[in-house]
């Protein structure tokens, strides 16, 4: 898919992106969590859980800033080359 969508916002597209790999985990943030608490969990579960926790922290972050961007903008109706225009 091209950067120039009619209709579609490149950052509602990266915001789209964000929200389904984050829906993808099988587990929460909470449940990471959990799991993390237990003093008995495998060695290899637990790297494994740390590092699947911070790959959704940094989508998590990644979501925040681009929705915090989408907010700062005057209206919606900025299209991917504008966008791209402003940004380089």
């Amino acid at each position: 898919m091209g950067v120039c969508v009619p209709g579609s916002s490149l950052l509602d597209q990266l915001v789209d992106y964000f929200e389904r790999r984050l829906a993808g985990y099988p587990t929460t943030m909470s449940e990471d969590e959990c799991l993390l608490a237990d003093s008995n969990l495998n060695p290899k579960k637990l790297v494994a859980t740390q590092l699947v926790r911070l790959e959704k922290k940094m989508l998590n972050a990644c979501l925040k800033a681009t929705v915090d961007l989408i907010n700062q903008l005057p209206d919606h109706t900025v299209s991917p080359c504008q966008l791209l225009t402003l940004l380089y």
